[in-house]
């Protein structure tokens, strides 16, 4: 029996992997008959095969078989798409040679004609036949002329330029396809019994691997006061490399790992030991050693929890307009549903895509969802004077937030990328907005001395410092101030907080936290000073200013 002709209906995207659904409809003839499904990725995985079907009528499934067979021109279907493509292309650019040719037939007949004609013009001039105003309406016009052609052969080459690179592209394609790249194509036998003669429609599924997708976050904040405002845009990058396209297809996007198996992982025994002294090397002689010769030919999604994105999502709509003149309408957002069961999230496109298999990265837009957000000041001038917005901003979906790379726009201009935390329903998360010069903090050292009066053996030396915060904005601000003593990794060296206005604790690590409010235009300082103690003959690495 030849093979049914199937096309790819619907694909659901996993992290590693892809679930492919294939359909074909096929004339049964009634009792016991092959169905046979050919040009299949060689790489599918044979366990996940799967069989269903309907039509006019009853049929029972016997087995579905995988199997491999020689490939030849006459079942590569996909090649001989690619060949006619080749052919159609290599025709377009035979025409577009030929009109490339057309216009340098013209433009030498011009300018023969216009050579010719200026030599007579000429002669006329001498022989007072002839005005000089006429020659300058013949030299206009060989110009205009010229110059048209030269603009219809500019954009000829363009064509040119992209037909041969069409032609190459298909070349290559049609290489991969051929019987020396792949020698043998994977069909699959699907066993039924038909109950009678009639029209029955194949669904067949099963998981090939190359294929992955990942989230991608576009973060807009609006930070005028009147109009404060967070705005998180959830997309997909979608990838796959194999040699069956993704035309017009379903698309889903899962967040199941079925790569992970059902079994937990196991731990092997974690040895430890004493050094042993390295076993002497064996010699062999020459002849032995031929006699021994042996032969040696013998995942991850994010770690995110389970989760996905927004639930019950809606367009914004722009309210209407109060004034007669017609404003202008806003683009909706593309909206995916959202499907939740158990620990797995599948986001449900709702329109048909086409993904090429060339291992490219593909952007689809899921949804867009406003959360409410709080806004404040993060600075360390230690490192550098000015402030960063900082925005918190909490998850009041009821799906958890995936983990993933966030695009940030701050007021219209684009201001840097971040990593999107995987956040659970009602949790907070916090981004960084860039840079603020209008919230500055300046950091200055007052003190380094050395404390003359030695107790016993010990040295000790002190160093204080100020930071002057400001805020410039017509607003109050909220503002959290981050500096640091050192911390010592010797027991013979001691460090200590000697004093702080306002009063602050050394937290993990030595870092110092303030939390300050700050009236428009403000300015205020903070100081604080630290002591280090060590035996007096101790070199103390690691303090600067």
């Amino acid at each position: 029996m030849d093979p049914i002709e199937t096309s790819i209906e619907s694909v659901t995207v996993y992290t590693d992997r892809a679930l492919i659904t294939r359909r074909g409809e096929v004339q049964l003839t009634g009792g016991a008959s092959e169905v046979l499904v050919a040009g299949l990725p060689l790489d599918l995985e044979v366990e996940s095969l799967r069989a269903s079907g309907r039509g006019e009528v009853g049929v029972r499934i016997i087995g579905v078989e995988a199997r491999e067979r020689p490939l030849t021109e006459a079942n590569n279907a996909t090649a001989r798409d690619v060949q006619r493509e080749l052919e159609t292309a290599q025709d377009a650019g035979n025409a577009l040679g030929q009109s490339d040719y057309a216009l340098q037939n013209r433009l030498d007949t011009l300018q023969k004609l216009a050579r010719d004609a200026a030599k007579r013009f000429a002669d006329s001039l001498a022989k007072g036949q002839a005005s000089l105003e006429q020659l300058t309406q013949l030299l206009d016009y060989v110009a205009a002329q010229t110059a048209q052609i030269n603009r219809e052969r500019a954009a000829v080459e363009l064509q040119k330029r992209d037909n041969a690179a069409l032609q190459l592209a298909l070349s290559e394609r049609l290489k991969q396809l051929r019987v020396g790249a792949r020698a043998v194509e994977r069909i699959v036998v699907v066993l039924v019994e038909a109950s009678g003669q009639g029209n029955w429609q194949l669904e067949l599924s099963y998981i090939v691997g190359g294929a992955w997708w990942t989230p991608l976050y576009d973060a807009r904040v609006a930070t005028t006061p009147e109009k404060e405002r967070f705005q998180l845009t959830l997309s997909a990058l979608v990838s796959h490399h194999s040699s069956d396209d993704w035309n017009d297809v379903a698309l889903t996007l899962s967040t199941a790992r079925p790569g992970l198996g059902t079994l937990p992982p196991k731990l092997d025994p974690v040895w430890v030991d004493v050094p042993r002294s390295p076993a002497p090397p064996i010699s062999f002689g020459r002849a032995k050693a031929k006699r021994l010769a042996v032969n040696l030919d013998d995942e991850t999604f994010f770690d995110s929890g389970v989760g996905g994105m927004l639930e019950d999502l809606r367009p914004v709509q722009s309210a209407p307009a109060s004034a007669p003149a017609p404003q202008p309408i806003e683009a909706e957002q593309v909206e995916a549903s959202v499907e939740s069961e158990g620990a797995t999230v599948e986001f449900v496109l709702p329109h048909r895509l086409s993904i090429p298999g060339d291992g490219q990265t593909h952007r689809v837009a899921i949804a867009t969802r406003e959360f409410p957000a709080k806004f404040d000041f993060f600075a360390v001038p230690k490192r550098v004077e000015v402030a960063y917005l900082r925005t918190t901003a909490t998850n009041t979906s009821v799906l958890s937030l995936l983990q993933g790379e966030v695009s940030i726009f701050r007021d219209g201009v684009f201001v840097g990328k971040a990593t999107l935390k995987s956040t659970a329903p009602n949790g907070e998360f916090k981004l960084f907005l860039g840079p603020d010069e209008q919230v500055r903090a300046k950091r200055e050292m007052t003190l380094r001395e050395a404390d003359k009066n030695f107790i016993g053996s010990q040295k000790r030396v002190h160093f204080a410092y100020s930071i002057e915060v400001q805020n410039l904005k017509a607003r109050s601000v909220k503002l959290s101030v981050q500096d640091q003593i050192p911390v010592s990794r010797s027991e013979n060296i001691k460090v200590k907080l000697r004093g702080s206005a306002p009063e602050v604790q050394a937290g993990e690590l030595g870092l110092l936290n303030w939390e300050l409010q700050l009236a428009p235009n403000e300015k205020r300082t903070i100081r604080f000073d630290f002591g280090v103690e060590a035996p007096r003959e101790t070199t103390i690495l690691g303090l600067s200013d």
